[in-house]
């Protein structure tokens, strides 16, 4: 048996290789619609085990702005919904649930994996990876977990590290504002203030 990693970088390709493999995503989605394209990617939609609708947003790059691209689908879905949920009825389709938003790609950065949880939303993330097995193209599916929400100091502080990471300061800038000392004094903007010249 002869086994290799390929590339996938037509979306057509990996939406064909999804829906063979569609199976590997959580609650025993069914495609409903494929080719959908809109501004922010190819989607897929399918119905799970719990009537829900599934959207399937892929991507044949790891994209550092796909925190919007996400917000745009779901914005969009939710106020086609009532829509959506008439047309596929027959389909076993629930429209008054909400919908589950899955993002398949080669990768995601650890910024994006650390933002999705302070969406509003919850985002199913799966990464992939093209494989070539004698000769038949495939694809492996892999589920990172739910970006469950996370509360506190260590939150807090892991998300004050994301965003200062996310800046792209320098090593010694960060290390300046990870100083207590370096911090801004408190401005008071009602505060009258003496000009010496």
């Amino acid at each position: 048996m002869k086994i290799r990693v390929i590339p996938i970088d037509d979306s057509t390709i990996l939406q064909h290789l999804v829906i063979q493999q569609i199976g590997l995503i959580e609650g025993q989605v069914q495609v409903i619609e494929i080719g959908i394209n809109t501004e922010w990617g190819p989607i897929i939609l399918g119905c799970d085990q719990d009537r829900r609708l599934v959207v399937l947003l892929l991507d044949v790059i790891r994209d550092e702005n796909l925190l919007p691209r996400l917000i745009g689908v779901y914005r969009w879905i939710t106020r086609v919904m009532p829509l959506v949920g008439r047309f596929y009825a027959q389909r076993r389709l629930d429209g008054t649930k909400a919908p589950r938003i899955v993002s398949i790609a080669p990768g995601f950065s650890q910024t994006v994996q650390d933002s999705l949880v302070y969406l509003a939303f919850m985002v199913e993330p799966y990464t992939y990876r093209g494989v070539d097995i004698n000769g038949e193209f495939g694809i492996l599916l892999h589920s990172l977990g739910p970006q469950e929400k996370r509360s506190g100091p260590a939150a807090e502080s892991e998300h004050a590290d994301a965003l200062l990471n996310a800046s792209h300061l320098t090593e010694a800038e960060i290390r300046f504002f990870e100083e207590p000392s370096n911090h801004f004094p408190d401005f008071h903007p009602n505060r009258s203030r003496q000009l010496t010249t």
